[in-house]
């Protein structure tokens, strides 16, 4: 009868271990969704992974690096009116998204966030947990294209968001 319980139990604990397994990978599937957030978060941050969210056609125009164009121009920005280059950087939160098309190699995602200024990452944590800091409203819409079997961000003036 214990031995029977056993069994169960550790035949349950074999179960869940085998669908936890099936959730991970089901979750690391590229969707139009998580490439449009991954990037828009990459934009706010300034951070260089934004390129490679990019489709080949928007990485480069006229052999100039658009990302380091974007993120020197930032840079630049914050210099002008007296500050350091990370005030430029914010942080998203609230982050909705939902797809509005989607084909089998188009997608055009809408996006609802808050952004904070995000000078440091424990500026963002205590900005957030402690409501400092201003909350700015943000709503966009990114189009998705299908290049190389991967979803890429891919539309007009995508660096002027």
């Amino acid at each position: 009868m214990a031995q029977d319980k056993g069994t169960t139990i550790l035949m349950l604990v074999v179960f869940g271990f085998i669908l936890q397994v099936v959730f991970i990978f089901a979750d690391m599937k590229e969707t139009p969704g998580r490439v449009a957030v991954g990037f828009t978060k990459a934009y706010f941050q300034l951070d260089e992974s934004m390129g490679d969210y990019l489709c080949k056609d928007q990485r480069s125009k006229d052999g100039v690096d658009v990302v380091k164009k974007h993120i020197d121009k930032m840079n630049e920005e914050a210099r002008q009116t007296g500050y350091a280059p990370n005030y430029m950087k914010m942080g998203l939160y609230n982050i909705e998204s939902d797809t509005l098309i989607r084909t089998s190699d188009f997608a055009k995602v809408h996006i609802k966030a808050d952004k904070r200024r995000a000078i440091n990452p424990a500026f963002m944590l205590v900005a957030k947990i402690f409501h400092i800091g201003k909350v700015y409203p943000v709503e966009i819409e990114i189009e998705v294209v299908r290049e190389d079997n991967h979803w890429r961000v891919c539309g007009e003036d995508l660096l002027a968001l």
